[in-house]
């Protein structure tokens, strides 16, 4: 029984990954950007510790810029 059973899970092919979605860069520029470099108070900007770090790195902006450009 056993056996039968390690044979129809070996049998088995993996399932297919799922899609990838498609980047959407107007939801990045409307929605994810904003809160990237928003000023919350009592606390830095995310872009003041991902900016930079080897963790979760994010771009440097460039000198005076205020976002990040295509």
């Amino acid at each position: 029984m056993l056996e039968l059973l390690l044979a129809a899970l070996l049998g088995q092919q993996p399932a297919a990954p799922p899609a990838a979605a498609a980047l959407d860069y107007d939801f990045y520029k409307a929605r994810v950007q904003p809160v990237l470099l928003e000023k919350r108070e009592g606390r830095a900007r995310c872009v003041t510790c991902h900016g930079g770090s080897a963790t979760l790195r994010l771009q440097r902006l460039p000198e005076g810029a205020t976002n990040w450009t295509e």
